[in-house]
């Protein structure tokens, strides 16, 4: 039941966003959607128009759209919903962006063709699987 919840609200949250009412691009091609833990961000990776967009869940406002660099595959929260992440597919890297601010504060190696992305519950440690390469790489976000 739990999961059902959680899709009725990611729809819900769709819905309820009207791009062109708040000045934004056509919305492209949403790829992949992540929930802060906290429950009050929705991220989407809009892989065709190489951006995140971050949505208020409740009200299906977007609060910000992230612009990064080619196509925007996988994402995922920290465990501590500060910080999120974000696949750069073409460019072989993951980018790490503050959800309050929108800003990159860092990008680092992720191998080739990231995709999908999970943090490790509590760890500071993001999965990475690559497309076509199978390979499931473990990064360490302390380092």
């Amino acid at each position: 039941m739990k999961y059902l919840l959680i899709l009725l609200t990611t729809t819900a949250a769709f819905a309820a966003v009207d791009h062109r009412a708040l000045g934004a691009a056509e919305y492209h091609s949403p790829y992949d959607v992540a929930f802060s833990r906290d429950g009050r961000l929705l991220a989407v990776s809009d892989r065709s128009a190489n951006a995140v967009v971050l949505i208020d869940p409740v009200s299906g406002r977007v609060t910000s759209t992230v612009s990064l660099d080619g196509p925007v595959t996988g994402v995922a929260f920290s465990s501590d919903s500060k910080r999120l992440y974000a696949a750069e597919f073409d460019r072989r890297r993951i980018a790490e962006v503050d959800p309050a601010t929108g800003n990159v504060t860092r990008r680092f190696d992720a191998g080739p063709y990231p995709e999908n992305l999970a943090m490790v519950p509590d760890r500071d440690l993001l999965l990475v699987a690559g497309w076509g390469t199978n390979r499931l790489r473990a990064i360490d976000l302390a380092s």
